[in-house]
């Protein structure tokens, strides 16, 4: 386990991908804590406070270019992976040219606010996820945090609190924005390519690279799957459903909340 996945795991117990894990990291804060006699709280309260404080500034930042977009992505993916990018496709040979930008949604007069930072949120992503494919580093994918705003639901999540739990009225919104769903699509579309699933076939990847593989992340395959069933994406829902049925099933122990969204049917 590398320092950084340690430091997560001691420290930011809700940072955990799995509920196995979440509850591992909680029980280790208490033990630690018990051992040492509460010493450990106060560390735990000074480590979180300062994390917070070093985001909340990093984000201040990234707004003062860009307003209530996240910060980004670069600055959550770890530095050795940021470092092996390779400066150009030109460098791989499975590539004969790099993608267009992804198209930036217009804002609609009726849009709220919220609506508007998911959008730019999900475009500036994008950009990141189309220069990943076409490096062929899709083992970032895997590192990188984005379920948030790319796959909006309407549930409130630990890390960001209701900023990215949508409405009906809001989810209506962005549905209606041509644009917002061509990139959205596109955001399910290499992810899903990033766990060797060929969307457009419905089927494995033919020949796919080292790093495009399933990682057993279930949280963001349940979030993708509730995302598409709540914008009414009944064709990639679908499609979601038999990469979870084929791939997922036989190879992971997926947490029952992953299930039930399996479940449902338009």
């Amino acid at each position: 386990m590398q320092v950084k996945n340690i430091y997560n795991f001691i420290f930011h117990p809700l940072s955990q991908p799995t509920l196995a894990k979440r509850s591992g990291s909680l029980l280790t804060i208490v033990a630690l804590s018990i051992l040492s006699a509460g010493v450990f709280l106060i560390v735990f309260g000074a480590v979180s406070w300062k994390d917070r404080k070093v985001q909340i500034h990093k984000s201040n930042d990234q707004s003062a270019k860009q307003p209530n977009v996240p910060q980004n992505l670069h600055t959550k993916i770890p530095q050795n992976l940021q470092q092996a990018l390779p400066p150009s496709t030109t460098q791989n040979p499975r590539l004969t040219a790099a993608p267009p930008p992804p198209a930036q949604p217009q804002p609609s007069s009726s849009e709220t606010a919220k609506v508007k930072n998911e959008r730019l949120s999900l475009g500036y992503t994008l950009e990141d996820f189309e220069k990943w494919a076409a490096s062929g580093r899709w083992d970032i994918f895997a590192h990188a945090h984005y379920d948030w705003w790319m796959f909006p639901i309407n549930r409130p999540s630990a890390g960001h609190g209701d900023e990215y739990c949508f409405s009906t009225q809001e989810f209506a919104q962005l549905k209606s924005n041509k644009e917002f769903m061509i990139n959205y699509r596109r955001g399910v579309e290499l992810v899903l390519k990033s766990w060797g699933w060929d969307m457009t076939a419905n089927a494995p990847v033919a020949n796919p690279s080292s790093g495009q593989c399933w990682t057993g992340y279930g949280v963001r395959l349940g979030k993708m799957a509730d995302s598409l069933y709540l914008l009414g994406e009944r064709e990639l829902f679908n499609t979601v459903k038999t990469f979870y049925t084929q791939v997922c099933l036989p190879y992971s122990k997926l947490e029952g909340w992953i299930h039930e969204i399996f479940k449902r049917s338009f």
